[in-house]
C-alpha cells in the first residue's frame, strides 16, 4: 500500500513538473482550472471509509 502511494505520488509530480513546463510561459492565464490541473476525485465507497470523516473537520479554518 505504501509503495503503491509513493508511486502515484511521484507520477502526480511528473505530471505537475510537465505542466508547469508546458504552461510557464503561456502569453494568456487559462480559462478553466481543469485545462492547468486533472484534478483527482476521493470517492468513499464503503461505508467503513465513510465512519468518522466528520471527525476531521473542515479543511479551511
Amino acid at each position: 500500500l505504501l509503495e503503491d502511494s509513493v508511486k502515484s505520488i511521484s507520477a502526480l509530480r511528473d505530471e505537475h513538473m510537465e505542466k508547469l513546463k508546458e504552461l510557464r510561459f503561456a502569453s494568456s492565464p487559462s480559462e478553466k482550472l481543469s485545462t492547468v490541473i486533472n484534478p483527482s476525485i476521493l470517492k468513499l465507497v464503503k461505508e467503513e471509509d465513510k465512519v468518522g470523516i466528520h471527525q476531521l473537520g473542515p479543511f479551511y479554518k
